[in-house]
């Protein structure tokens, strides 16, 4: 009788297991993305915020990828709310919602990421009150 029951009882659960992979069943649908023609280089660096945006540094500015379209971050001299320079090294995002950006010789940026606003912090090694970023951000020394 015990036998019984405890056949019974795995062929429930094979049945069981049985209907779950088959209700699983799904089709994948995979979009291609390209980034913009601006975009030359190496891509250096990929990083995904708490928000899911992915993040790419390259030799040509900061792109962001929300998962339908692709924003461009770039170095633009007459614009002071454009990044530093073009050349990324490094980001890293704080628990307040900032993406810090390290660029090759003009500082760190800051990218408030609910408002989009960029904030730069130059760099001087004669000027001990500024930020040397190279000590400031973990991974960037």
């Amino acid at each position: 009788m015990f036998r019984r029951i405890a056949l019974l009882c795995i062929g429930l659960m094979f049945c069981s297991l049985l209907s779950e992979l088959i209700a699983q069943d799904r089709e994948f649908e995979f979009r291609r993305y390209s980034f913009p023609e601006s975009m030359s280089g190496t891509v250096l660096d990929i990083f995904q915020d708490s928000q899911g945006f992915l993040w790419f540094a390259s030799e040509a500015g900061l792109y962001r990828f929300n998962g339908h379209d692709i924003k461009q971050y770039s170095y633009n001299p007459s614009d002071s709310i454009s990044l530093s320079t073009g050349l990324i090294r490094d980001f890293f995002e704080d628990s307040h919602g900032n993406l810090w950006v390290t660029t090759s010789q003009s500082g760190l940026n800051r990218i408030d990421l609910v408002t989009d606003e960029i904030t730069h912090f130059p760099y001087d090694p004669t000027d001990s009150t500024t930020l040397d970023f190279k000590r400031t951000l973990p991974g960037t020394g």
